[in-house]
């Protein structure tokens, strides 16, 4: 076989392109992100929320599904709590299950 000759101006410019390809590409992706909208803003459809966290359009604002919640500590939706996990209150507890945060101390 033939070894491929490519100039060295040629490689060049190719590799430039991809970078200032690449670098468009993060910049737009960034500034769609940033223009969704977080916990508790309006939106009208499920597009309008960062679906990254997990958000979801609902009732005219961004939230978590219902079998998830808010944590603050995160910043993200998290699926809620089963039997034996651990719970700082009941919004974070399966209510289809019927649980309740149960906060008990061992002394």
């Amino acid at each position: 076989m033939r070894d491929l000759n490519i100039p060295r101006w040629l490689l060049l410019l190719l590799v430039s392109l991809a970078i200032i390809v690449f670098t468009a590409f993060a910049v737009f992706a960034s500034i769609v992100t940033l223009k969704k909208g977080s916990n508790g803003d309006a939106c009208k459809s499920n597009g309008d929320c960062r679906e990254d966290l997990g958000l979801i359009c609902n009732n005219y604002r961004c939230g978590c599904a219902y079998s998830h919640f808010w944590s603050d500590s995160y910043s993200i939706c998290e699926r809620r709590r089963m039997v034996n996990r651990t719970c700082a209150d009941d919004s974070q507890c399966d209510a289809l299950g019927n649980l309740i945060c149960l906060n008990v101390s061992i002394r």
